[in-house]
């Protein structure tokens, strides 16, 4: 009855990279320890608080913060020996994104740019390549510029290259210092007075002159030319590289730079560069895969059918495997298909992987076709190769082939079940780690397609039992304690198992029994559940998800019972007329329908909650967002059908009863947006359509509640899907907000006057985990500060102030992760007040997510013109004491 994906109960909780560091010392104090090590005497200490500042940057990346570290760190390297610089080199190569945060970007240069006139070289060297790496925030200072310049004609090998490397960085940010240098650049390469090594070093930095055409082509010519001129097989590959980089970054030249990285594919015997020129094809297909030719496809799959090296051939079919995923070249009776089949059953397994990786892209793209119609042969082939890889691979790693089987599933589903029985036949003989990942293979199938795991239902519930007895040094990855995790699936399954022997033909009495018991195995699980909850691993949206189940099976069980009430406790004959004189409608269908009118208000309520866990399921996936919406549009439907056929049953004799308000937004989409509804939610529209013509807006009889009572059991029916993001987050993102004023301590509020506004600025930082962006991206971050009066205000006060409460909201986007707004709060009265500022995320699709988090700041506002309480009068001191001497 539960399709739950058992194997995953013991991967990472959902969210767990969000929480992990322990509650450190403030921004202040951190930053006072590090100063008091930047001003000790020893070398030693100096040097562990400058390479301690790239975390404290990571942890409270606010430009206040920042923009003082950076300056004392300045300090240093005007004033410190070589290795001290180089430690703040160090700093900013690893703190570039907040690089941008330096207020005082004018005295930062001014402090690092005095040591360029050293006479040290080295001090010198590590000059340029500090300014280097500050590029994003100077790309046009004219001395700067200058200083690069004359460095580039230094005689000392360290300076040059320093010069070298600032000029790179240059060149990448400012179009001004491209095009002056480009010249220069040119004339050192072709010098003969420049050494070998240094021209191979100058040549990547033409990979940058993308500014405008002109530089572009210019640098581009020089570079062909140059070409046969040097033939050193460094040369060629830098040269090549460089070619590719700079037509990835152009984007017209792609089509000439694949000519020539084929010419050399073909023509150079040297193995290296054929293994350079392969690597930069396979950046070119995924910057611009539909720029390939035909003629080059069967170029590429002519040197694949040719070249005796396993390496070559490796990396030539993954950059076939990127065509076929993506370009319209790629057809069923091109070469492509020759070259799949003779290597998917080759010897080395990586190229075997590589050909089945290319003939399921293949398969799933024409799936997509405009026919939406693949070969059966071509499916069959698919197929065999998968699985032949899947049973060579077992004790190997096979993730590449895991991910072929969840592509194949997504495209055709039929294929789901074979495939899921062929993974779950190597459990057996697979060690070490493998079972993990094969297991991780059967949770990705039935998210895909759920039906793909229904024959191993039962089989992979024997596995978690057989899991939970196996001992403690055995276990694989377990983030908690087997026995416990296996007692909470036991209680979920044995909760969805009960929903299995509800049946609609069956007396509504035995529904309400095995409903009531499926409630009670959901709370002992959510219990449980909630008991090994830690502040590493809080599991929100697990415990949430359970909860809310519970609910839906109790809100069920009480329309049950409701539905029983018509049998004990009928409409009075006297109910029509005493709802034509009281104008209540309710009235007309006795006790039984003020109940079923708590039920819809239950489930709409269960329908607003499921909505508030699916806007803050920011980092599901699409498959999760979708099961979530299938169970808050089932809770609307299931108010829905009491309302039409029992509470207003006459008002939709002649209406649409398919015409439902959903009001849910579509946060799944993406993935097939505008699908259609549920069979089951059909079934279930057609019954009541059916019964509501029969009916014709008659009181209320037993068909029409026998009719709620079908409608609840199909949707009791159909089995529960647990979604993947219940088991294991992909994707990990969180937002931390910090308010400046801030209180000092808890019971400590800010003060503020009646006749001044509070100037609140709300700064944050967006964490990612390991795959920012995988699903979706923050595009912006709302804002809303709002304020509440903690002190009862006299009435008379009240007509003399339009909103005595702060709602202010405001859109900021965010850069480098960090955002800040500032907002302005008046207090008219005196008091306390509580200002609450919460923020949320727009994604790039516009859809607005309720992710947190909320902070809250205690404000106490008084009136500067009110008297002051007088203070009281100190008693005057004693007299002093009479000594002995005092008498005479």
């Amino acid at each position: 009855m539960v399709e739950l994906n058992t194997a995953l109960l013991f991967n990472t909780p959902c969210g767990a990279e969000k929480y992990g560091a322990d509650q450190e010392q403030d921004a202040n104090s951190a930053l006072l320890e590090l100063d008091k090590g930047l001003r000790s005497t020893r070398v030693g200490e100096q040097c562990e608080a400058i390479v301690r500042f790239p975390r404290l940057f990571e942890k409270y990346p606010f430009p206040i913060l920042i923009n003082s570290s950076f300056l004392k760190l300045a300090d240093v390297f005007r004033i410190g020996n070589n290795f001290l610089r180089l430690c703040v080199l160090r700093v900013t190569q690893q703190s570039e994104k907040h690089l941008d945060k330096i207020l005082n970007v004018d005295e930062f240069l001014r402090r690092i740019f005095s040591v360029i006139h050293s006479n040290d070289p080295i001090a010198r060297a590590l000059t340029l390549r500090v300014l280097g790496s500050i590029a994003c925030i100077i790309s046009e200072r004219k001395n700067t510029h200058h200083s690069i310049r004359t460095s580039l004609d230094s005689h000392d090998e360290v300076e040059m290259e320093a010069a070298i490397f600032a000029a790179s960085c240059f060149a990448a940010q400012s179009r001004t210092f491209a095009v002056g240098i480009c010249n220069k650049i040119a004339e050192m390469i072709q010098g003969l007075a420049t050494p070998v090594e240094m021209k191979l070093k100058l040549i990547p930095i033409f990979q940058h002159m993308h500014h405008d055409a002109q530089t572009a082509a210019k640098v581009r010519q020089l570079c062909v030319e140059m070409l046969p001129s040097y033939p050193a097989r460094g040369f060629v590959m830098v040269t090549l590289h460089t070619l590719s980089l700079l037509s990835a970054k152009t984007l017209i030249d792609i089509p000439q730079q694949v000519e020539l990285l084929l010419h050399y594919l073909q023509q150079d015997p040297r193995r290296a560069i054929k293994l350079k020129v392969l690597s930069d094809l396979h950046l070119l297909t995924k910057k611009a895969p539909h720029m390939w030719a035909q003629h080059n496809l069967q170029v590429l799959c002519s040197f694949i059918s040719i070249t005796p090296y396993d390496n070559l051939k490796l990396r030539a079919l993954t950059v076939l495997s990127v065509l076929a995923e993506s370009s319209p070249l790629i057809t069923k009776e091109s070469s492509l298909m020759e070259v799949c089949l003779e290597n998917c059953y080759h010897s080395n397994i990586a190229i075997s992987t590589e050909a089945s990786t290319v003939l399921t892209n293949l398969a799933c793209q024409l799936s997509k076709g405009a026919s939406g119609k693949v070969d059966e042969t071509l499916l069959n082939q698919c197929v065999a190769a998968v699985e032949s890889l899947l049973t060579v691979c077992v004790t190997e790693t096979t993730e590449k082939s895991l991910s072929c089987v969840s592509c194949l599933c997504k495209s055709f589903p039929v294929l789901a079940s074979s495939l899921a029985d062929t993974i779950y036949s190597l459990l057996d003989v697979a060690q070490g780690e493998m079972p993990l990942l094969l297991y991780q293979g059967l949770a990705a199938v039935g998210s895909t397609c759920p039906s793909g795991l229904e024959q191993l239902r039962f089989d992979l519930l024997d596995r978690l039992q057989e899991v939970s007895a196996m001992p403690q040094d055995k276990q694989q990855d377990f983030q908690a304690s087997p026995a416990l995790l296996a007692d909470i699936a036991r209680e979920f399954c044995a909760g969805e198992e009960q929903l299995s022997h509800i049946h609609p033909d069956q007396p509504q009495h035995k529904g309400t029994v095995s409903l009531a018991q499926a409630c009670g195995h959901y709370q002992k699980g959510t219990t449980a559940l909630k008991a090994s909850v830690t502040p590493t691993f809080p599991l929100e949206f697990q415990t949430q998800f359970t909860q809310l189940r519970a609910e839906l099976l109790q809100a069920h069980a009480n329309l049950l019972a409701a539905c029983t009430t018509l049998q004990t406790c009928p409409p009075p004959a006297i109910a029509t007329a005493m709802a034509n004189v009281s104008g209540k409608e309710i009235q007309r269908t006795g006790r039984i329908g003020t109940q079923l009118q708590q039920c819809v208000a239950q489930f709409r309520m269960l329908s607003a909650k499921y909505g508030d866990l699916l806007q803050a399921s920011f980092d599901a996936d699409l498959t999760t967002l979708k099961s979530l919406t299938h169970l808050q549009q089932g809770c609307l439907l299931m108010a829905h059908v009491v309302d039409v056929l029992v509470l207003h049953n006459h008002q939709y004799i002649s209406a649409d009863v398919y015409n439902i308000q959903w009001d849910v937004p579509d946060f799944s989409r993406g993935e097939s947006g505008g699908e259609a509804l549920p069979p089951v939610f059909q079934d279930v529209l057609k019954m009541v359509q059916k019964t509501l013509g029969e009916a014709q807006g008659s009181a209320i009889t037993h068909v029409q509640v026998s009719s709620v009572f079908k409608a609840s059991c199909m949707l009791l029916r159909e089995p529960l899907h647990f979604p993947r993001y219940f088991f294991q987050a992909l994707q990990s993102t969180q937002i931390k907000l910090a308010l400046s004023p801030s209180q000092r301590s808890v019971n400590d509020p800010v003060l503020v006057s009646t006749d001044t506004q509070l100037a609140l600025k709300v700064e944050g930082v967006i964490q990612h985990g390991a795959k920012p962006g995988l699903f979706r991206a923050v595009n912006k971050v709302c804002l809303d500060v709002s304020s509440s009066s903690d002190t009862k205000i006299p009435q008379e006060q009240k007509v003399r102030v339009d909103n005595l409460n702060n709602e202010l909201q405001e859109l900021v986007e965010p850069h480098n992760d960090y955002f800040s707004a500032q907002f302005l709060l008046h207090f008219p009265f005196p008091g306390n007040h509580t200002v609450c500022a919460e923020a949320s995320v727009i994604d790039t699709s516009g859809l607005s997510w309720k992710t947190g988090p909320k902070m809250t700041l205690l404000v106490r506002s008084f009136d500067p013109n009110a008297p002051q309480p007088p203070r009281h009068q100190q008693p005057p001191p004693p007299p002093p004491a009479r000594s002995s001497a005092s008498r005479f």
